[in-house]
């Protein structure tokens, strides 16, 4: 509050007041399912009066089958045992933006593909004229994903099918199921290198499903039953998913008590590696697949590697970086070291003797959450709102989703849900460049 005397309050569904002086809550109530599920968070309180606001579309941003309401939702709480709701603006009944997550480059066909959820349909953008050429519709759809030059998936996070996307005719060519219905939430795709399988985690019911891929064709094989943990940063999106490692061998999820390596052709759990916490934002391998380094985030001041060696793997080196961890790590196949993101800078490591070598001066005007190596070894990091690429910084307005390099086309794709853009960064050039894909 203006006077510094309350702090206000939403979490899980409870909206509470706490007073300093009484040091304990004076109001601290259940709002209800509504406010649970709309995930509502505290914007601001008034600088002159006993009044905060607080609005409920921050959450659930990629739920495709809930076109909700959108408010901003004004409290007067000047008797704090009784908090009034004295206004609410309606901010639209639909979302009046597209928000694209994900994309792709195509380099074979020149083409970024990428989704527009609430206007049910696919953006086919020239990746020359950076011109939206064809709108293909499909419904419930956020995640679009590169499995070979030719073929793409169509997912979404509450979706229970997926569908295989053929770039040569730009249509839809098979249908697939992959939980029941309205029970899959937060699917992720995972493509092998060598591009002959891929493997479906669908979060919601703890479950890893492999499919081949046969000609136009993918078959489903084989699955596992498997939970992971994550935890958020900032907001509903800022955390780790599963990878797979460039030999194609395992694909890594961070469990209850540690790092869970799942066997890809057996489809199970070879070993679980005990690692200090259960927090994980973001893991980089090796290329011989030997080892993986792991970024906690900055709560912790350390960086993690994992020797991988079958059921024998263990963790190797813990890297003290001091009180400056960060969210992000890759490896950097010029120089052969691991890139471990500070809060607003660089470090570099040896991965076999996890000893620290340079620090890279950034000085970025965010805090940084991701980082990516061009084909020539040098780093591109971003922060919550600003890119950092050759020694100039991009102010990118509001907080992207992640980004992906394509070392054959020499570029960076990175979308923006807020709203209607992609980003591409060339790399000869240091020029970026707004795509709108709506």
């Amino acid at each position: 509050s203006f006077d510094n005397r309350y702090v206000i309050s939403f979490d899980g569904g409870y909206q509470g007041v706490f007073d300093f002086q009484a040091e304990e809550y004076i109001d601290y109530k259940w709002m209800g399912l509504e406010y649970l599920w709309n995930g509502c968070k505290v914007l601001d309180a008034s600088p002159i009066s006993y009044e905060y606001a607080w609005h409920d579309h921050h959450a659930y941003t990629k739920v495709t089958n809930h076109l909700k309401t959108e408010r901003i939702n004004f409290w007067d709480f000047n008797d704090p045992l009784n908090i009034e709701l004295t206004d609410s603006i309606m901010c639209g009944m639909w979302d009046e933006a597209d928000l694209p997550w994900t994309c792709f480059l195509s380099t074979k066909h020149n083409k970024i593909i990428t989704a527009n959820t609430f206007s049910h349909n696919l953006s086919i953008i020239n990746a020359t004229t950076h011109e939206v050429d064809t709108f293909i519709t499909v419904s419930e759809i956020t995640n679009v994903t590169s499995i070979t030059d030719d073929i793409g998936i169509l997912s979404g996070v509450d979706f229970e099918k997926m569908y295989l996307f053929d770039l040569n005719p730009l249509s839809i060519i098979q249908q697939l199921q992959v939980c029941a219905p309205y029970g899959g939430y937060d699917i992720t795709i995972l493509p092998s290198p060598d591009h002959q399988y891929f493997y479906v985690h669908n979060r919601g019911e703890t479950k890893l499903i492999k499919f081949q891929i046969d000609g136009t064709n993918a078959i489903r094989i084989d699955s596992l039953l498997i939970e992971d943990r994550f935890v958020f940063y900032v907001n509903w999106e800022s955390r780790y998913s599963p990878e797979i490692s460039p030999d194609g061998m395992n694909i890594l999820f961070q469990g209850m008590n540690g790092i869970q390596i799942v066997h890809t052709g057996r489809m199970d759990i070879e070993c679980v590696v005990p690692t200090p916490n259960s927090h994980l934002f973001d893991m980089a391998f090796t290329p011989d697949s030997k080892r993986v380094c792991l970024a906690h985030g900055f709560m912790y001041d350390y960086y993690s590697v994992i020797y991988l060696n079958g059921p024998y793997s263990y963790l190797e080196h813990t890297i003290n970086v001091g009180k400056d961890a960060g969210m992000g790590c890759e490896y950097n196949p010029i120089d052969g070291k691991f890139y471990l993101l500070t809060q607003y800078n660089i470090l570099t490591a040896d991965p076999a003797s996890g000893l620290l070598m340079d620090t890279i001066f950034l000085n970025a005007s965010s805090r940084l959450m991701q980082i990516g190596i061009d084909p020539l070894g040098n780093p591109v990091t971003q922060g919550l709102r600003h890119l950092q690429y050759n020694g100039q910084e991009y102010y990118l307005r509001e907080c992207c989703e992640p980004f992906k390099v394509y070392n054959e086309s020499y570029q960076c794709l990175i979308p923006r849900p807020g709203p209607d853009n992609v980003f591409v960064l060339d790399f000869l050039t240091a020029e970026i460049s707004e795509l709108p894909t709506s």
